[in-house]
């Protein structure tokens, strides 16, 4: 019951005029066959490419969601970086937050760290910006 009545208050008072994707539009990996699949295929490559990125990694598995922002643990969110690797998106994102999920997946893989802190300056360097004040990780 603790769990649910902060989650209960974000949705009835934080959520003004955020449309929580709550319909899953696609699962699977980012170069499956979706109507954005080359698209974050690029955006993909681009940050491994910016963050010097030369061995194989996998690419992520993706959850496209109706809406523009996302439920993530107990916050709603832009996008977000699971512990396993996979990222939640809604369906209406932007480049900055694609690529910022990249950064996420991308040091997971290579560090072992997702840095939910945002201290790592491949944030700045390879997805354009951070949005602390939304917390998107």
């Amino acid at each position: 019951m603790k769990r649910i009545l902060p989650f209960a208050f974000i949705l009835l008072f934080g959520c003004a005029g955020k449309e929580i994707g709550t319909k899953v539009l696609y699962e699977g990996p980012i170069n499956g066959n979706f109507v954005s699949s080359d698209v974050l295929v690029g955006y993909f490559h681009k940050v491994k490419n910016c963050m010097g990125i030369e061995e194989e990694v996998p690419y992520p598995q993706v959850v496209i969601y109706d809406g523009d922002h996302v439920v993530c643990g107990d916050r709603i969110k832009e996008g977000c970086t699971l512990t396993d690797g996979k990222i939640l998106l809604p369906k209406k994102t932007s480049d900055f937050i694609v690529q910022h999920e990249f950064v996420h997946y991308l040091l997971l893989h290579t560090t072992g760290d997702l840095d939910p802190g945002h201290k790592s300056e491949e944030f700045w360097k390879c997805a354009g910006r951070i949005h602390i004040a939304d917390d998107v990780s």
